[in-house]
This record gives structure tokens, sequence and C-alpha cells, in this order.
């Protein structure tokens, strides 16, 4: 007798279960990659036009980061990188973002990888100090609130919100 027949099938509502969460997982990844590539694209590309074939390249980048762990926590750490990048651009002149494959791409510490630094400082301030950078924080949220409640009512609160910490 082998393993296999030994081992009594699943029921049939686990593996629908299993294959439901797995369908909804995908899209939430799904969903959370298009946000992020738009606020990216906003952020640090507003009004350049770019390749179907990039914008899918950078997409799959994002999707990847994404997947490497919970969707809503690696949504929100690539959010905030960006805009950490966005701020260094603003405030340093002749800093800019290249095309987004090569600003993407790991090997370009100049780009989204350098971020990473950055990224882990803030969250080592936040520790001793949690309203550091706290506009960058509630971005990611507050863009996701807003989208998937599609009510004026979030818009509002937020744009409020922001406003009253000058972000």
């Amino acid at each position: 007798m082998t393993i296999a027949a030994a081992t009594p099938p699943l029921p049939t509502s686990v593996l629908l279960n299993a294959i439901k969460e797995k369908q909804e997982h995908d899209q939430q990844v799904m969903l959370l990659t298009n946000i992020a590539w738009q606020i990216s694209y906003s952020a640090l590309w507003n009004g350049k036009e770019f390749s179907a074939a990039e914008v899918a390249a950078a997409k799959a980048f994002i999707q990847s980061f994404i997947r490497q762990g919970n969707p809503l926590k690696t949504y929100s750490e690539y959010v905030q990188r960006v805009m950490l990048a966005r701020q260094y651009i603003i405030t340093h002149e002749g800093a800019y973002a290249p095309w987004p494959t090569r600003w993407l791409s790991s090997e370009n510490k100049m780009g989204f990888a350098g971020t990473g630094r950055w990224f882990r400082n803030v969250e080592e301030a936040r520790a001793k100090e949690p309203s550091f950078k706290q506009y960058i924080k509630a971005l990611p949220e507050a863009v996701l609130e807003t989208l998937q409640s599609n009510k004026a009512a979030d818009f509002h609160y937020w744009r409020s919100w922001f406003a009253e910490k000058d972000a």
C-alpha cells in the first residue's frame, strides 16, 4: 500500500476554500500592485510616457516585492520607500528617478534598492518616536482605504488629515 492510498482525500469543501483563499490573495496582490504602480508613477514620473512593456515589467517587480511577505505590509513598505525617494528627489537638486525598470532594478543601489536603508532608519526612528514621518506611513493606508470604500467622506477625511500635517 502506498502512502497516497493510505491518506484519505481532503473533503471538497476544504479544497474549495483553499482555492477561494488563493484567488482572494491573488486579487489582493494585483490590487495592491496596481495601486503601488500608480503611486510610484505619480510620485516619480508624473506625466512621462512609458511603453506597455516598461509598465508591465515595473508592475512585475512591484508584484514580486509585495509577494515577499504579508501583502499589506510589503505594499505599505514599498509605498513608503517610494515616498522617501520622492522626498530625496525634491530636496536634492539634480536628483531624479530613471525609467521605472532601471530605478526598480535590484542592481541599482541609487534606486529602489537604496531606499531599503532609508526605510530601516525611519523604522528605527519610529521605534523611539512613533509620530516620526507619520504622514509617509499613513499614505498607503489612506489610498487603499479611500479606493476600497469609494466614499467621499473617506477622501475628505484623509485630505484634511494630510493638510493638518502639512504633508
